[in-house]
């Protein structure tokens, strides 16, 4: 005759399952958020290549952070804003190379059918251009505003310390989407106001484990970083002192 569990047995049993739940859940969770890090890494070292391309075909100089033209002229319509992913898009063949696994919050936002994918695509990549360094104002006493006038290669001394890409955040609170931003700033336009904000640190998101944002350097290097680590002005800028 099968003897049945007693209630202690089971409360037993119960509490040594809650146990390894309480242990293992966030190990499986650390291993799913490594696993997209993982990710974004492989696609910013992807639009790092095809940055390089670019640049092969445009006599070594960067890419402008932004344009406007006709709209009609990309599928889907990007409305005639050809931001910088729309120019880098050819060389990376995939939408999906210029959006972490992560940054999905606003469905319609990376859905390529919908109507707003095209104008949301340039506006709202993953990662931030430092356009400042790489595609200044052609008008330097102002050269966050447009036209641009990007930098050729030969103006970067140290491309191994100057920073190209950043993951970045359009903004915080909720009332703003939680995505990425087409550009990043340096540190001396970070406001560093708390809660964080797409202002507080220059729309420098550490998306990964609230600590680390992916990064792309001049030289094409990738790496994870936080964002006191990237709290130097020099890592921004192309002439080193």
């Amino acid at each position: 005759m099968k003897r049945a569990f007693t209630l202690i047995e089971l409360l037993v049993v119960i509490a040594i399952i809650a146990i390894l739940a309480s242990i293992l859940f966030p190990v499986f969770a650390r291993a799913k958020e490594s696993s997209r890090k993982a990710v974004s890494l492989t696609r910013a070292k992807q639009m790092s290549v095809g940055g390089a391309l670019y640049m092969t075909d445009s006599d070594d100089t960067y890419w402008p952070l932004m344009y406007v033209g006709e709209a009609g002229q990309t599928q889907p319509d990007n409305y005639g804003f050809f931001r910088w992913p729309w120019l880098l898009k050819p060389y990376a063949k995939s939408f999906e190379v210029f959006i972490d696994p992560i940054d999905a919050e606003r469905p319609d936002f990376r859905d390529p059918n919908s109507d707003m994918f095209g104008y949301a695509f340039g506006l709202t990549p993953s990662f931030g251009y430092n356009a400042r360094t790489f595609s200044p104002g052609e008008d330097l006493s102002m050269p966050d505003l447009e036209p641009y006038r990007p930098v050729s290669t030969s103006a970067v001394s140290e491309p191994a310390q100057t920073l190209l890409f950043a993951s970045s955040v359009y903004n915080e609170p909720a009332d703003k989407p939680k995505v990425g931003f087409y550009r990043v700033y340096p540190p001396s336009k970070w406001t560093r106001e708390l809660p964080m904000r797409g202002r507080s640190f220059g729309h420098v998101w550490p998306r990964f484990f609230d600590t680390y944002a992916s990064t792309v350097w001049a030289d094409g290097h990738v790496r994870s970083m936080t964002v006191s680590q990237l709290d130097h002005e020099s890592l921004w800028t192309a002439s080193k002192p």
